[in-house]
């Protein structure tokens, strides 16, 4: 009898964790980073909104998701957003220096790097952001 309550917890527990090669394994292993994680469309709205970047921003991640990121964090980037643009598009990826306002009115300094992810005719941008204030 007991082997198999031990038998049916393992199985339990390796049902109730994710396997790597799953789409929740790695949303899972994104909410235990400190960094600010967000995924954006072309268009800048935000399809993925980590803890980290709650605990940075202060916006709930219902609140977050569906928001134009530049609107919602009133973006202030070191170099018009169309050399951004290019520059992603070209290399699929862009660093630099941004100054975000955070929900309560601050401002932090972030040190961010974007990828490009091409799907198609689907674009997003994954967007790490740590802030260096």
């Amino acid at each position: 009898m007991a082997k198999e309550q031990v038998d049916r917890a393992s199985r339990e527990v390796e049902s109730s964790n994710p396997k790597p090669e799953s789409p929740d394994w790695s949303s899972t292993w994104l909410e235990l980073a400190y960094d600010a994680i967000m995924v954006c469309n072309i268009d800048g709205v935000i399809s993925y909104w980590n803890h980290g970047a709650e605990l940075l921003y202060g916006w709930p991640k219902d609140q977050a998701i569906g928001a134009k990121s530049g609107d919602l964090l009133r973006t202030i980037f070191p170099v018009p957003m169309e050399q951004i643009a290019t520059e992603l598009e070209r290399t699929g990826k862009w660093e630099g220096e941004l100054r975000h306002t955070v929900r309560n009115g601050d401002m932090v300094v972030v040190s961010s790097r974007w990828n490009l992810r091409v799907d198609g005719a689907h674009r997003e941008i994954l967007e790490i952001n740590r802030d260096i204030t």
